[in-house]
C-alpha cells in the first residue's frame, strides 16, 4: 500500500485484518478508495469511521465488501504466465531434482481456492510434466 494512508483508513484496513486474516494493506490505496466507496455509498455514509461502525454491528456488510475487493474470477489455467513459470521454473526443475527412487514426492498447496480450478490446474499440469512416470510418485 501506499505510504500516506489516512489513519481512518488504517483502523479499518486492521479490522479487516483482525476479523477475516485478509491484509488488504497490500492493496493499491486508489483500489481501496474505489471499492470502498461502493460500499460506503450503497449505506449513505462518507467517511471511514462511519463505515467501520457499520462493518461491526452488520457482519454480513464486510461479506459483501470482502467480496468486493477479492478477485471473483476463476478458471482453468486463469493466469497462464504463472503456470508457465511454475512448469519451467519451479516444478519441472524440482520434478529433475527428486526422480530418484525414494525421493519421488511432491506435495503442492493451493492457496485460497474456492472452487477447485487452481488444484486441478496444477494437477493437470503435473499430469503433463509427469507423463507416463506419473504412477510412480507420491
Amino acid at each position: 500500500m501506499e505510504e500516506h494512508t489516512p489513519p481512518e483508513l488504517e483502523l479499518l484496513l486492521r479490522y479487516i485484518a483482525q476479523e477475516r486474516g485478509i491484509d488488504c494493506r497490500k492493496y493499491k490505496t486508489n483500489f481501496l478508495e474505489r471499492r470502498l466507496a461502493s460500499r460506503m455509498r450503497a449505506h449513505h455514509v462518507s467517511d471511514y469511521q462511519s463505515y467501520l461502525y457499520i462493518l461491526k454491528k452488520h457482519p454480513e456488510e464486510l461479506d459483501a465488501l470482502l467480496d468486493n475487493l477479492t478477485i471473483n474470477l476463476t478458471y482453468f489455467f486463469r493466469d497462464q504466465s504463472v503456470f508457465e513459470a511454475l512448469r519451467k521454473e519451479v516444478l519441472a526443475p524440482l520434478i529433475r531434482e527428486r526422480d530418484h527412487p525414494g525421493r519421488r514426492q511432491l506435495r503442492l498447496w493451493s492457496a485460497g481456492c474456492a472452487t477447485g480450478e487452481e488444484p486441478y490446474s496444477l494437477a493437470i499440469l503435473l499430469h503433463q510434466l509427469l507423463g507416463a512416470g506419473l504412477p510412480h510418485w507420491d
